[in-house]
């Protein structure tokens, strides 16, 4: 099972920075030997900071975490007993309900809701199947969960519901045939760094930003793409305008721009992104050198939501 999420680093605009947590799925990436010491992250200013980039732990220049999120023991019976691994799923068994070798037709999932930007764990939020939403828990304390049924062997929409401070968020989640599945990353970004990130746009004239309506963030998987030249990020249909930006090799936000270009953060924000349904909207990625994917192609769009589309460009 591979959990969706985004671990990145900041994005300095001015008045804010947008930064993401979440295990990537697993694909082919770049060698993780010979980092450049110039490319590595380091301890940056706090949310209370404007005066710069946010820095939190994120993928190394070679698309791997450079970072990991601690274990939480166990908690109650509540939808509390998961633990997260920062790094994909575990498993607890074989996987087989039965001595026919038949996987169950639905099994638990436990993990963590965090804090898109610190890490923090995120108290009383709200899980849900974006397909069922019946099929629901809350997060205890630590931002622990237990979600089930779900179905397995199945690719899944975990829908964590938006709250006073949180966006709400849209994570896919790649589900295995094991009756209890462990070590996923939900994350949810918070609505005063989504305004602070359109605040620092505004000597651009973006359009004005509706938080009734969704957000969608494209990641690029393999950072070192960028090294070899731009990957470009398309949408069918084409997003309006001024309603998408991505960062110059500077680190500046560039309104109407569909380029990867930084390494730091190699990202594609849209946002006034109408509710939509798996497969209504369409992203490519292409570059001059690499072969890209789209890792999950079908996703859905939801007010007060992000989505989060990784794309992968392995060498």
């Amino acid at each position: 099972m591979k959990s969706i999420g985004i671990r990145v680093i900041g994005l300095s605009v001015g008045l804010g920075a947008l930064g993401c947590s979440g295990s990537p799925p697993s694909t082919s990436g770049d060698s993780s030997t010979g980092s450049d010491p110039d490319t590595s992250v380091g301890a940056g200013p706090g949310p209370s900071d404007s005066s710069g980039p946010l820095t939190t732990s994120g993928p190394s220049l070679d698309g791997t975490s450079s970072g990991s999120s601690s274990s939480t023991d166990s908690a109650s019976s509540t939808g509390t007993d998961g633990s997260s691994t920062g790094s994909g799923s575990e498993t607890t068994d074989t996987g087989e309900s039965s001595s026919s070798g038949e996987p169950p037709m639905g099994v638990t999932v436990n993990g963590e809701v965090i804090d898109f930007v610190l890490n923090a764990p995120i108290s009383g939020a709200e899980i849900s199947l974006y397909d069922d939403a019946a099929v629901t828990t809350l997060a205890n304390g630590n931002g622990m969960f237990s979600l089930a049924p779900v179905p397995a062997n199945a690719l899944a929409h975990f829908a964590v519901a938006p709250g006073v401070d949180y966006w709400g968020a849209l994570i896919p989640i790649d589900v295995g045939p094991a009756p209890v599945q462990a070590g996923i990353e939900l994350t949810q970004i918070s609505r005063s760094i989504v305004s602070q990130q359109h605040m620092g746009l505004a000597p651009q004239m973006p359009a004005p930003l509706d938080a009734s309506q969704g957000l969608i963030i494209v990641r690029l998987l393999q950072n070192t793409a960028v090294l070899e030249g731009d990957v470009t990020i398309d949408m069918n249909p084409p997003p309006a305008p001024d309603t998408y930006y991505s960062p110059n090799p500077d680190g500046l936000p560039v309104l109407n721009q569909n380029l990867i270009q930084w390494t730091i953060i190699p990202v594609v924000i849209y946002f006034n992104v109408a509710d939509t349904l798996p497969g209504d909207i369409t992203i490519t990625a292409t570059h001059p050198v690499r072969m890209c994917t789209v890792v999950y192609p079908q996703f859905p769009t939801l007010g007060e939501h992000m989505t989060l589309v990784d794309v992968s460009c392995p060498p």
